[in-house]
């Protein structure tokens, strides 16, 4: 049986070696993954890489001493990594928890008691799994000690803070996602029942693996589901955000301000009728491209729409510019309608006007763009919702993460005006 033993962990070894380097490829290419998955693979390498070595110097632990040592420390370091995999899953399928159902927020103490459990368990193997008072193998397979039910209680409290979580969450995770989720603690179940009728093969480091394999698999395939459901919203967001933009009250106050120009300054008024075709033409054009445009372009029709504001507000409206990188693009209309709503909402919401600061800077890997204005503050939560007042800044937080991968926060205080920062990594502008 040590030869059947060996064949399984090498299989399952293999397999979660080419899955972590799919994990690592992905990775470079988005800059963005599921948070502990991947140190639950490195988890299960190490202890299927361990099991392996272990069960190689069975062959030679009875003559040599130094295989007995490299079986003992083999076993320590399976045992250590299985618990530490169970730490890092339970926090992974939380992350998904609170990612997928809408306003879920699993309470802290449990992470804090599946750690505590993990730990205890971690240390009981490492006392008593060498001297064989939990189980041991031999050139026949793997005999259990008498301690063996005791060592599988910290796994078992672990999987049922699992199905515990699954269950209480299952309305709003889904079906399929708790079926695939529900593997990490059924295969295990089946390998222990495994372990009751045969005690030479050992299948939980196997078993853990394919859950592994098979959430992996899982998440891709909802990766592309939600990228094929971006496609669709941008294509309808592209016609929201045109009509949004273009307002009748906007364009009857712009066309006003021309009419009176008309009589008081020519030049002045030719200059507006050129920034406002420009801006209508850029809102048309959005709805044929979605591709992103380079900051400097994005800037040209954010300059458009300020000097039309510029015009009916006259001095009451400040525009600050601190542009001290440019070179990265960003989604068509991405910085307008972020600085319109510091301009409605924030700065001319002051009786004598306001001011409005436009800036981009190089930070790290990441490019930073901040837009705030010193209006008297708003609702962080109104403004986010997706029916509120400010133009598209949901709209636009989604267009960033789905395109570029960038995040969006928004920030306000009364009285102190509103701040908003996107974050754009480096290697996606």
């Amino acid at each position: 049986m040590i030869y059947v033993n060996i064949i399984i962990l090498l299989y399952a070894l293999i397999t979660m070696t080419i899955l972590l380097v799919g994990c690592l490829m992905e990775f470079s290419i988005r800059r963005k993954r599921y948070p502990y998955f991947i140190e639950s693979v490195v988890c299960a390498i190490v202890m299927l890489a361990s099991d392996l070595i272990g069960w190689i110097a069975v062959f030679w632990r009875d003559e040599n001493i130094i295989a007995k040592r490299v079986y003992s420390v083999s076993y320590f370091i399976s045992s250590a990594a299985y618990f530490v995999l169970l730490v890092f899953f339970v926090r992974f399928l939380i992350y998904v928890i609170e990612d997928t159902v809408k306003g879920a927020h699993v309470p802290k103490w449990l992470d804090y008691l599946n750690i505590a459990v993990c730990g205890v368990s971690a240390g009981f193997w490492a006392v008593n799994s060498v001297n064989g008072l939990i189980s041991t193998s031999t050139v026949n397979g793997t005999e259990t000690g008498p301690y063996y039910l005791i060592g599988q209680a910290g796994g078992a409290i672990v999987l049922c803070i699992i199905f515990a979580l699954l269950l209480r969450y299952s309305r709003g995770l889904g079906i399929i996602n708790v079926a695939v989720l529900l593997s990490f603690v059924i295969f295990p179940i089946i390998t222990f029942a495994f372990r009751i009728i045969n005690v030479e093969i050992g299948l939980m480091g196997p078993a853990l693996s394919l859950s592994l394999l098979l959430v992996h698999n899982y998440l891709n395939m909802r990766r592309t589901i939600s990228m094929s459901e971006m496609e669709k919203r941008l294509a309808q967001d592209r016609i929201d955000i045109m009509l949004s933009q273009i307002r009748p009250h906007f364009i009857f106050n712009t066309l006003n301000s021309i009419y009176y120009l008309c009589d008081q300054d020519t030049e002045l008024a030719k200059e507006a009728i050129a920034d406002f075709s420009e801006y209508l033409r850029t809102n048309i054009l959005t709805i044929e491209n979605s591709s992103p445009v380079p900051m400097e372009k994005e800037m040209e029709f954010v300059d458009h729409y300020l000097k039309l504001e510029q015009m009916r507000f006259r001095d009451e409206l400040e525009i600050v510019y601190d542009l001290q990188y440019t070179d990265f693009s960003v989604p068509p209309l991405t910085i307008q309608p972020i600085v319109e709503n510091a301009v409605r909402h924030g700065a001319m919401m002051n009786e004598d006007g306001g001011r409005v600061s436009i800036g981009s800077y190089l930070k790290g890997d990441f490019v930073e763009i901040v837009v705030s204005d010193n209006g008297p503050g708003a609702d962080v939560d109104a403004v986010m919702a997706a029916d509120s007042s400010h133009v598209g800044i949901r709209n636009v937080k989604e267009r960033l993460a789905g395109i570029l991968n960038a995040s969006l926060t928004f920030e306000s205080a009364r009285g102190q005006g509103s701040r908003v920062t996107i974050e754009i990594p480096v290697d996606k502008k």
